[in-house]
């Protein structure tokens, strides 16, 4: 049997295992037949290979019969080759056991002098169809009249002896590879062999390919049919193979180039591109080290390598060329017809840009499944198909001339355009791209544009931002008209609160910059006044107070100016944020309660229950913590109400916060973890930075330091990508009590020194307060009460300043502590 590099299996434990036992059993002299089941490249051989070293270890005599894909081959093949194998090997003068020069002619009376056509004929009387008796030309060129019946049962017989004296003399492992390609007469002949090694040390494993053995036209595979009857003996069994999945492939990806870290997205794309075959890993893994892209040589490879190189290599290629080739004309222009649909796709679609009539696709179709290169979706109502791998769709859509790509591009849009003439939103992703690859431009723009709408409903905002981007790119390769820019506004201010929703800060600018300067063009004040109000927010986030100031300054002169009460409204809510966030509380309040009585006459709730959740923060720093979980609570019930998970995640770290205050520390968690799922399913990076660094200072008030720790790094990530130093300085100062309750000062002293730094340039007061605070208490512990009382001092005079009783309280009551532990160390002395 040939030999494959010997390498660790990976997610194939248990099947290893069960064969083990089944060779075990033979040993004992309990023989079996094992099929093993898998798709091309799953790996059936190499488990094989591993079964024949566990085989030869125990002295067993291990050999191989294959089968081939052609017709025309000789009959009962992967016996002969196996038996004149074994034969071979047991008269080989290194064998331990007795020479045995046995031929598969041994025994084989009338039949040994047959030619070609007298074995082909017992070969055609195996099956049912064969005849009593028959006149065949035998080697000496003579008629012969033979019993096929009769000729077979001893030739059948014969090889069936054969296999027992082997056994007898050494256990015996009979390999037949690719056994969907036998010809009947040899699954004739196992099915007799099967019955003979019940009480003999015979193992027979026999690997087929599920997809070859697929019913064709109604008709049965002969395979499908043979397991049936020897399934009846009762010494069979079966192991299928399945893909690996993400975590194997993981692991074996480890193993071949000997290293588990990679760059990022590095196993999720191979992953993606090979969908868990091993084969196709191997060979693309291969790819990549033959071009120079992998070098395993080199221990920085991995901060090295282009994501964008990941390509089908040319020995898979080359073997799915070879799969499609096989097909026929009609079904090979079947698969690249749906190659332009994508990995799923519907019936009708495909016969729309087929060429075939009805009848003949959907013949070509079953062939494509018998082959398995495409699967039938039997789940759903609608007759839809798909890959069974992503590989031979891209293979077979490569193999398309760029023109005749976008012609079937195009045929496909008009296509799902006409089939759902009343449903478009339905399949709205699909047009935009076909649109796109055939080179529609103004439609192009148009689906691509409801795309990222669509796509915003179902909260997908990085899909959504991808979407318009698409849309602007076919918008700027267009003439300029008054449709085109009113269609780029809308896009832009689109794309905008999207990027400001996601947190890419710099990008957003851009867009609602745009918006302001093409806005003198179109006339569209509104969307003037959103863009303002949206740069104001980003500049307040930002601590940029003065710039912030004046652009939501212009944006409510324009909203007055259209007597937008809601937009009004909305600029007051983002007023309260700022002043609140500089401290300025009374300014805070007053801008809050202007919004809710302009709320009052709209009836918004989206902007109400923002509106409330910040009046609840405003409260919170204000200390008067009965008014800040009203208005958490009231916030919290709107968002829901409305579905907006945005909302939902800010009311419900509010709420942990307040927990948190009052030493509830389970429950505050669990609030900081239900705020977290609700930030991630809105797609807010902002709002999830947020809620891990409330979830990590609780860990760290609960003891739990190491996991505080990694949820602050998480959060700490995101921020600086926003680059919101309020933030930055914040976690900073998380990660300094952490430091100080493992009474690390050196390091706790650096984190409290960066943190007051960041934040005394942001002019937030209130913030500054409580990093002066904390500063100080950390001070006080180490024993600096000279530095203690400076720092408690300064923070002490911050939230006198700003009207903060709480603190102000805090802040005296850590004085005062430093008071009594002068006195009584005076006293000591």
């Amino acid at each position: 049997m040939g030999e494959m590099p010997q390498r660790k299996l990976v997610g194939r434990e248990a099947e290893v295992g069960r064969l083990k036992n089944l060779l075990d059993d033979a040993l004992a002299g309990r023989g079996h037949i094992v099929f093993i089941s898998g798709e091309a490249g799953i790996g059936k051989t190499r488990l094989v290979d591993e079964l024949v070293s566990y085989a030869r270890e125990m002295g067993v005599l291990t050999v191989q019969g294959k089968c081939l894909y052609r017709e025309g081959t000789d009959p009962y093949l992967p016996f002969t080759d196996a038996l004149r194998e074994a034969s071979a090997k047991l008269a080989a003068p290194e064998s331990d056991g007795e020479a045995m020069p046995l031929t598969f002619s041994t025994g084989m009376g009338a039949a040994k002098d047959l030619g070609p056509m007298g074995v082909a004929a017992l070969a055609e009387g195996s099956g049912e169809r064969g005849a009593p008796d028959t006149t065949v030309l035998d080697l000496a060129g003579e008629l012969r009249r033979i019993d096929i019946g009769r000729e077979r049962d001893r030739m059948y017989e014969t090889v069936s002896s054969m296999m027992l004296e082997i056994a007898r003399r050494r256990p015996l492992l009979l390999f037949f590879d690719d056994l969907h390609w036998a010809d009947n007469a040899t699954l004739q002949l196992l099915g007799y062999v099967v019955r003979s090694i019940r009480g003999a040390r015979v193992l027979l494993v026999a690997a087929y390919r599920p997809e070859e053995v697929s019913p064709y036209r109604g008709q049965p595979h002969p395979l499908t049919e043979a397991m049936v009857r020897i399934n009846r003996e009762g010494i069979s069994a079966t192991i299928s193979l399945r893909r690996l999945d993400p975590r194997e492939t993981r692991h074996l990806l480890s193993i071949i180039l000997n290293r588990s870290d990679f760059p990022e997205g590095f196993v999720e794309k191979v992953f993606r591109q090979t969908e868990g075959n091993p084969y196709f890993l191997e060979e693309v893994v291969k790819s990549l080290v033959d071009r120079g892209i992998i070098n395993p040589r080199d221990s920085l490879w991995h901060q090295k390598v282009d994501m964008t190189s990941l390509a089908i290599p040319s020995s898979v290629r080359a073997a799915i060329t070879q799969r499609i080739g096989r097909l026929g004309p009609a079904a090979a222009r079947t698969l690249q017809n749906s190659s332009v649909l994508g990995q799923e796709f519907d019936f009708w679609v495909l016969a729309a840009i087929s060429d075939l009539s009805e009848d003949d696709l959907v013949e070509a179709l079953e062939r494509l499944i018998h082959a398995g290169l495409l699967l039938e979706d039997t789940a759903g109502e609608q007759e839809r198909y798909r890959f069974s791998y992503t590989m031979i769709r891209e293979v077979a859509y490569e193999n398309l001339s760029r023109t005749k790509r976008r012609l079937l591009h195009r045929k496909a849009a008009e296509a799902v355009e006409r089939l759902h003439r009343d449903r478009r939103d339905e399949v709205i992703f699909s047009l935009a791209y076909h649109f796109s690859m055939a080179g529609d431009l103004p439609k192009s723009a148009e689906y691509f544009a409801i795309a990222g709408r669509k796509a915003l409903q179902s909260f997908a905002p990085d899909e959504a931002a991808r979407y318009f981007r698409k849309s602007l790119e076919a918008l700027e390769k267009l003439e300029a008209s008054p449709r085109n820019l009113k269609l780029e506004v809308e896009v832009l201010v689109s794309l905008g609160n999207v990027l400001y929703t996601t947190g890419e800060w710099d990008e957003a600018l851009d867009c609602f910059s745009e918006v302001i300067t093409l806005g003198e063009e179109t006339g569209d004040e509104g969307l003037r006044a959103l863009s303002h109000l949206r740069l104001g927010e980003i500049q307040e986030k930002r601590s940029e107070w003065a710039q912030a100031a004046e652009s939501l300054g212009r944006a409510l002169e324009l909203y007055d100016r259209l007597k937008d009460v809601s937009g009004q409204a909305n600029v007051h809510r983002a007023r309260m944020t700022m002043f609140w966030r500089q401290g300025e509380y009374e300014k805070a309040l007053e801008e809050g309660t202007k919004g809710l009585l302009l709320l009052d006459k709209t009836g918004d709730k989206y902007i109400t229950g923002m509106t409330l959740i910040t009046l609840g923060a405003v409260y919170y720093d204000t200390g008067d913590f009965g008014k800040s979980r009203q208005y958490y609570e009231e916030g919290l019930a709107l968002a829901r109400e409305i579905g907006d998970p945005l909302e939902t995640a800010r009311a419900l770290g509010s709420l942990g916060n307040l927990e948190m205050r009052d030493g509830r520390l389970d429950a505050a968690l669990g609030l900081f973890e239900r705020s977290i799922s609700a930030a991630k399913s809105s797609g807010n990076a902002r709002q999830v930075g947020y809620a891990l660094a409330s979830a990590g200072e609780c860990l760290a008030r609960m003891g739990d330091l190491e996991k505080a720790m990694e949820y602050l790094d998480r959060s700490i990530t995101i921020f600086e990508k926003l680059d919101e130093r309020v933030m930055i300085g914040s976690i900073m100062m998380l990660r300094g009590i952490i430091y100080r309750n493992n009474e690390e000062w050196e390091m706790a002293r650096k984190c409290f020194t960066e943190s007051t730094r960041i934040v005394e340039e942001l002019e937030m007061p209130y913030v500054l307060g409580e990093h002066l605070l904390e500063f100080g208490i950390t001070a006080s512990m180490q024993g600096d009460r000279k530095e203690a009382r400076r720092l408690l001092t300064r923070a002490l005079r911050t939230f006198e300043a700003i009207g903060a009783k709480k603190y102000v309280e805090k802040a005296r009551s850590e004085l005062r502590r430093l008071d009594e532990s002068d006195w009584e160390e005076e006293k000591a002395e």
